[in-house]
């Protein structure tokens, strides 16, 4: 049985570049979700879309 995809949107603004790495906002779905790495954004993505598949 095939699962159906449903898409999800990102909109991400870095807002600053400090010690080697972004930190911003993501907004999704009404949301936002601020981060201070780009790895915790990643991971935040990450999360975002395995809880819709």
């Amino acid at each position: 049985m095939e699962k159906e995809h449903s898409q999800i949107r990102f909109e991400v603004c870095i807002e600053d570049y400090r010690n080697y790495t972004w930190q911003g906002k993501l907004t999704t779905e009404g949301r936002v979700i601020e981060f201070k790495s780009d790895l915790e954004l990643l991971l935040t993505i990450d999360k975002l879309v395995s809880n819709r598949m």
